[in-house]
């Protein structure tokens, strides 16, 4: 099988996990699913998603709480790389001023 094929059963797999059509991967609007049969499939819901937009060359981003350890197990599972960042918004002036060698 040629990866595009892989996909779409991959996708298609995904689709009936999560209650909805296959179609839905494809598009890019926000998407709802209630999937109250299957608790796992969030993650059935990303990876096909992650595996589209890789191969359109779309780097994608995940972004939850690390308290949500949840959310973030399921990311992990999804394929997206753990990453840190912190926000503020202080000044940049602020900032270099706490950063630099006093």
């Amino acid at each position: 099988m040629a990866n595009k094929e892989i996909f779409e059963v991959a996708m298609k797999q995904s689709a009936i996990d999560s209650n909805c059509s296959a179609n839905d991967f494809c598009s890019f609007d926000n998407k709802v699913v209630l999937s109250k049969n299957n608790p796992s499939a969030r993650k059935y819901l990303e990876l096909p998603f992650l595996c589209d937009l890789t191969s359109r060359d779309i780097v994608p981003f995940y972004c939850c709480a690390w308290a949500n350890i949840k959310s973030v197990r399921n990311a992990i599972k999804s394929g997206f790389v753990p990453a840190w960042v912190q926000m503020t918004i202080k000044p940049n002036s602020f900032i270099d001023k706490m950063n630099s060698p006093t």
